[in-house]
């Protein structure tokens, strides 16, 4: 299901599987509330996954995360290099995400 989500075809079933899940349904979930919701089920014994539609998003929930605990945390800056294999037909679609970053 997370594959099929990465790449935007769920079918019906995993949507709704997805709609049980909310945190809260009428309005986007506040930091507090997903950090306190995370940290209950893992206090029931459960291992949580939360899916957070935008990278700014998630840096804000990991941030909480990582304050709740006192790790003191570490920027590293990383460079992206393209060299690995790249299958030629895919080529182009990665050189131009290369490009805009």
């Amino acid at each position: 299901m997370l594959s099929s989500l990465r790449v935007g075809r769920l079918i019906d079933e995993h949507y709704s599987l997805l709609e049980t899940r909310f945190i809260t349904h009428s309005q986007r979930a506040t930091v507090q509330s997903i950090c306190h919701t995370y940290n209950r089920l893992v206090d029931e014994g459960q291992s949580p996954l939360i899916l957070m539609p935008r990278t700014i998003l998630r840096d804000e929930i990991n941030g909480a995360m990582l304050n709740q605990i006192g790790t003191h945390i570490h920027s590293l800056t990383a460079v992206d290099t393209l060299d690995t294999i790249v299958d030629r037909q895919l080529m182009k679609k990665v050189q131009q995400a290369y490009d805009k970053s």
